[in-house]
């Protein structure tokens, strides 16, 4: 079968296992699919793949309708305020104290802030951590004196909830801490829904934002963060141009638009395989070694215990049992 491979993330600087494991992917693999323009120009010079072999299309999002923030700020107790965003897992990368440090300046210009953090804790930081994290965040907030304008929402949302919440942001902010971020989901959600983003120069968001689609402001720089938001809340109208440039933009990535381009690839690919079989002993490595392992005895340990002459039996209720003991009673066996 031909095999197509979307590749979420693309290391400029892979380890060799990975480089490896990269480079086996690619010689499979009919066709790549990348979210960015970045990833599609890393394949080609750091790992050789033939452009021909490498497609573009945008990271899917949702066709939500370009909406006023304040629809919905009177369900979260946000009305009378401007409202900005940061959501995804909760983990030190994301740059969330560059935002807090920026606040004291904003609030002493735009008194009725609110910056809403919504998401958990990142899975692996709360195994290693707990909530260490971000317990020192909200210790932040209080020391800087920020507890009327800072909102933690610990949780991780249902879609249909995760759109109000964007929906009620004046302006979304991706503060994160490396450059090497080639896709973010947060990130086309946002400007899928028409928001006005600040972020720092990470790959995806430098490609996103390009052309006036948003503002980037510098690494861990509080100042600028902190400037960008009061020219934003100062400026209605740039701030509503960045709206919808970002929202005009994002319309090729709605799932529709995406769905209908990966058919296309696909389509493509299986009229090429029909032209051009390509047996599997032609492959640069060899595919059939991953089948090639011993497979594990079975443990039926647990089947025997629960096992007795008759057959398995495990009451549920009340009533189950008693029609159980009827049936073995009148020497009817159910297995």
């Amino acid at each position: 079968m031909p095999i197509v491979t979307t590749l979420h993330t693309v290391l400029k600087d892979p380890k060799p296992d990975y480089r490896e494991a990269m480079l086996r992917l690619v010689d499979l693999s009919d066709k790549l699919i990348v979210m960015s323009h970045k990833a599609f120009n890393i394949l080609q010079n750091i790992y050789g793949v033939p452009k021909e072999k490498i497609v573009f299309i945008h990271h899917g999002i949702p066709d939500l309708p370009f909406v006023d923030p304040n629809f919905y700020k009177e369900k979260f107790a946000v009305e009378g305020k401007k409202v900005l965003l940061t959501f995804g897992l909760l983990s030190p990368t994301k740059g969330i104290e560059t935002v807090l440090h920026a606040l004291p300046k904003v609030v002493q210009k735009h008194p009725d802030i609110a910056y809403i953090v919504l998401g958990a804790t990142h899975p692996h930081i709360l195994k290693a951590q707990g909530e260490e994290y971000r317990i020192g965040l909200q210790q932040l907030v209080r020391k800087l004196g920020l507890s009327d304008h800072v909102i933690f929402q610990n949780r991780f949302v249902e879609q249909e909830t995760l759109y109000e919440f964007l929906g009620v942001a004046d302006i979304y902010i991706t503060p994160y801490l490396d450059e090497a971020q080639i896709t973010s989901g947060t990130l086309a959600y946002a400007m899928g829904t028409g928001k006005a983003v600040i972020s720092t120069p990470y790959w995806y968001a430098s490609e996103m934002l390009d052309e006036g689609r948003g503002r980037i402001v510098p690494f861990n720089d509080p100042n600028a963060m902190a400037n960008q938001i009061i020219d934003l809340l100062d400026n209605e109208t740039e701030r509503h141009g960045l709206r919808k440039k970002a929202y005009t933009f994002c319309r090729e990535a709605v799932w529709k638009e995406v769905a209908r381009q990966y058919f296309q690839v696909f389509s493509d690919v299986r009229a090429q395989r029909a032209k051009n079989p390509r047996p599997y002993h032609l492959y640069k490595h060899d595919v059939i070694a991953i089948t090639q392992f011993d497979i594990p005895p079975i443990k039926l340990d647990h089947l025997k215990t629960m096992t007795d002459d008759t057959g398995i039996f495990q009451p549920q209720d009340e009533h189950y049992k008693n029609e159980s003991w009827k049936c073995l009673k009148n020497d009817e066996v159910t297995v």
